[in-house]
């Protein structure tokens, strides 16, 4: 996702000391949740560390948390897409969730997340409603 941002979410919020291409669109709460955390300490090169030292592996630890509250079957690829099937679901356009999956085609994101929209399926069922009215007319 480097670089690409969301204007569907609310602020911008720098997540290291890097330049710009770190910043990320995310809630505005968490925004300034993070931005209060910042304002205590200053920004470090790494966007996840632990005493101050980059994390070897956002993997691992994320196996480690899950496997600790007994999670089964729950990865990082379950979150992104659940994340995505909730965008989606909530009416955000497709190609603002493609841009905050980092999808560099909308087609794809259709694709896996289009049956997920809340009016998937009305033009369809609209149809379905015709051919009956007509049929009883």
């Amino acid at each position: 996702m480097a670089g690409k941002l969301c204007p569907s979410l609310s602020s911008q919020c720098p997540l290291t000391s890097r330049p710009d291409w770190s910043h990320r669109y995310m809630p505005g709460a968490r925004c300034s949740a993070i931005s209060t955390t910042f304002a205590t300490r200053p920004l470090s090169d790494f966007v996840v560390e632990w005493g101050g030292k980059q994390v070897a592996s956002i993997r691992k630890g994320f196996e480690g948390a899950t496997r600790r509250a007994g999670l089964k079957d729950v990865t990082l690829h379950t979150i992104r897409h659940s994340s995505a099937v909730a965008m989606v679901s909530a009416g955000i356009p497709i190609t603002q969730v493609a841009q905050y999956l980092g999808h560099s085609n909308t087609a794809i994101t259709f694709s896996t997340y289009g049956r997920f929209a809340p009016d998937h399926l009305t033009e369809a069922a609209e149809v379905l409603d015709f051919v009956k009215l007509r049929a009883k007319g």
